[in-house]
């Protein structure tokens, strides 16, 4: 009879003392180094020191939309840096839409829904978007 007791009483106390040497988990909001910058449409930016952090929510078109929102400033730079890149090797901005364009076709249809999401958000069409992801197979 005493070592049931015993062993309940065991059990309780080990779960007791793992909650304090666990470590504890803090959402984002109560993190006082990541802070919220933007919503959209049931995305939300938070910035974690340098590092943009993203919660995407619903459909892929849904979440794309959410994405080039919320990263619209980076996207649009980082296609101009592809895009220079690319030029200065003597590719035509033509070719790169078009090559990226082509790539995408290989594209699960979930990253093309992605992909026409963002397009809609960050003020680059489609093909400037699919550069973004297989512009730089151009420079393989």
């Amino acid at each position: 009879m005493k070592l049931p007791l015993l062993i309940q009483a065991c059990v309780f106390c080990a779960a007791a003392v793992s909650g304090f040497l666990l470590p504890q988990v803090a959402t984002p909001a109560a993190t006082p180094d990541i802070r919220e910058v933007s919503v959209l449409e049931g995305g939300i930016r938070y910035q974690a020191g340098e590092y943009p952090v993203l919660v995407l929510n619903g459909t892929f078109r849904e979440m794309g939309r959410q994405y080039g929102a919320l990263m619209r400033d980076e996207l649009v730079s980082e296609h101009m840096m592809i895009i220079e890149s690319l030029e200065k090797r003597g590719i035509a901005r033509s070719e790169i839409r078009a090559g990226g364009y082509n790539f995408s076709a290989f594209q699960p249809e979930r990253l093309k829904e992605i992909s026409r999401g963002i397009a809609e958000t960050s003020g680059l069409s489609y093909e400037n978007v699919c550069v973004l992801y297989d512009g730089p197979i151009f420079a393989g």
